[in-house]
């Protein structure tokens, strides 16, 4: 049999695995079709309210439907990856044991902001701990999210308005194909505290900093973009060869 049959077998059977043991054993009240109200709070199907198809599909009712049947038995399942959002899975093109290795420089670009001592940080806007409680998908998310807002500083050349903010979020999900996480305020108030913005538009140090995530971004293929007009892949390509041939 071909070698890249089994190659390819391997690497899909994984995701699909690690994709289904992550929906087996997430909190019903998390899923998006509790979300929407298609099934109650056991998982029971409420037909007369099914809201959006998208999230109670044939294969989210069998995942009901064999959680139904296995009960405590889906914590005993072993986990290829057990520690990522189910849109991570769903768009990593290898070993989901490698989705750390993709994201993990974008995490510590954005992780090394706050980094700066008190006195230098602006007091005026809520600040986000890079040592508060959150998983590693919602790290990951908050990156993707202040990678997003900063670049959007450089499009509008200027600091975006909190109002605008929710096409700051459909931009993180329509380029990477992850859930944004984090509030205006949250956001914004860290680029102002770090030091790469201000109340007008981005720092030296902010467009330095936007480079260096646009290297990681397009280098380690996080981008999945959707095509939509949120879609900022173009954007992200073009600043990651900034340095490159005199450009």
């Amino acid at each position: 049999m071909a070698k890249r049959y089994q190659n390819r077998k391997l690497e899909f059977d994984r995701m699909v695995y690690a994709y289904l043991v992550k929906r087996l054993r997430e909190p019903i009240n998390v899923t998006d079709s509790y979300q929407v109200g298609a099934v109650d709070s056991f998982g029971a199907a409420k037909a007369d309210n099914i809201k959006a198809f998208w999230a109670y599909t044939p294969l989210d009712r069998l995942i009901f439907n064999l959680r139904a049947v296995l009960g405590d038995q889906v914590k005993a399942l072993p986990a290829d990856f057990d520690d990522a959002e189910t849109l991570m899975l769903m768009t990593s093109a290898s070993d989901p044991s490698k989705i750390h290795s993709k994201y993990d420089g974008i995490v510590s670009i954005v992780e090394e902001l706050t980094y700066l001592p008190p006195e230098q940080r602006w007091t005026g806007e809520p600040y986000l701990d890079k040592d508060s409680e959150l998983t590693y998908p919602e790290r990951v998310s908050r990156a993707l999210t202040v990678a997003t807002a900063m670049l959007y500083c450089m499009k509008v050349d200027g600091t975006p308005a909190a109002p605008i903010f929710g096409k700051i979020k459909d931009a993180v999900e329509s380029t990477f194909s992850i859930r944004s996480i984090g509030s205006a305020d949250e956001i914004l108030g860290l680029m102002k505290s770090s030091g790469v913005a201000d109340y007008r538009d981005l720092t030296n140090e902010g467009y330095l900093t936007l480079v260096r995530m646009a290297k990681w971004i397009v280098g380690h293929g996080l981008l999945a973009g959707d095509g939509t007009q949120d879609d900022l892949s173009g954007n992200w390509k073009q600043l990651s060869t900034v340095g490159k041939d005199g450009v």
